[in-house]
């Protein structure tokens, strides 16, 4: 899996309503450039996730539990490296200050 999880959780999120939506909606919302769009697009359609009719596309009304799967794969975060060495100090708790 070689794509932007971040671009693909927006394109997850947008497509969860089950409805159609324009292509270029992922760029004009969420300003991921064409190229990003294209490879999930291929990625989604290979995979059997999504439905595109022309510049439409649309979550899959025929999606099985490997398919909820990859759908929660990609939507899953992972932790910064650089948070590892990451110390806690008086501006991390200042929400309890003011």
């Amino acid at each position: 899996m070689n794509i932007d999880r971040n671009a693909a959780r927006e394109f997850i999120c947008l497509l969860s309503d089950g409805g159609w939506h324009e292509i270029y909606e992922l760029h004009s919302r969420y300003r991921l450039y064409p190229d990003v769009i294209f490879s999930l697009v291929r990625f989604f359609l290979n995979n059997g996730l999504i439905q595109k009719e022309g510049r439409m596309v649309r979550i899959s009304d025929q999606l099985s539990n490997k398919h909820f799967a990859l759908l929660n794969k990609l939507q899953k975060t992972v932790r910064p490296k650089a948070l590892d060495n990451f110390e806690a100090g008086r501006l991390t708790y200042a929400y309890r200050y003011v």
